[in-house]
């Protein structure tokens, strides 16, 4: 890797599938006052793909960039498999014609699947929860459901 800065060009090591986004977000006109941060693969000597955070702040004297990469290839594999095993627990869940409700023990609504949205909130294309399971409940029931979620606590 000849990092002269006659022949060094920084896109040639990024990951293909990384290159517009980062292209697209480093050619934005506000770019040129400010500082930034950007994740993507760079390759490596052997040839090898590893994640780095990239930070850069424009340098007036040779308008162009100072840049920063630092290794976070563990914390990204990490957050991918943490990703990968969410997605296959919200494809279990959703999987159920059961209304299955994940809640707080304050009684705030962290998730619902597929069959819970439909019924209680009409759709099943709701992804941003939040709201308090006690007034999803039928009037009736409201008090003894916060009396649980008390004893509960």
């Amino acid at each position: 890797m000849d990092l002269s800065a006659d022949s060094f060009n920084l896109v040639e090591y990024i990951h293909p599938e990384d290159v517009p986004a980062l292209d697209e977000f480093l050619h934005q006109p506000i770019i040129a006052e400010l500082t930034f941060e950007k994740t993507c693969r760079i390759r490596n000597h052997q040839g090898q793909y590893h994640w780095f955070l990239v930070q850069g702040e424009m340098d007036h004297s040779t308008a162009g960039f100072q840049l920063s990469c630092t290794d976070i290839h563990q914390g990204m594999k990490i957050y991918i498999e943490s990703l990968a095993l969410l997605r296959a627990h919200s494809d279990m869940l959703n999987a159920s014609v059961d209304c299955i409700i994940v809640v707080e023990p304050d009684g705030t609504v962290t998730h619902m699947n597929k069959s819970a949205c439909v019924m209680l909130l009409g759709s099943a294309d709701v992804k941003d929860f939040g709201m308090s399971w006690v007034e999803l409940l039928p009037p009736a029931v409201r008090k003894k459901a916060k009396k649980a979620l008390h004893d509960a606590g």
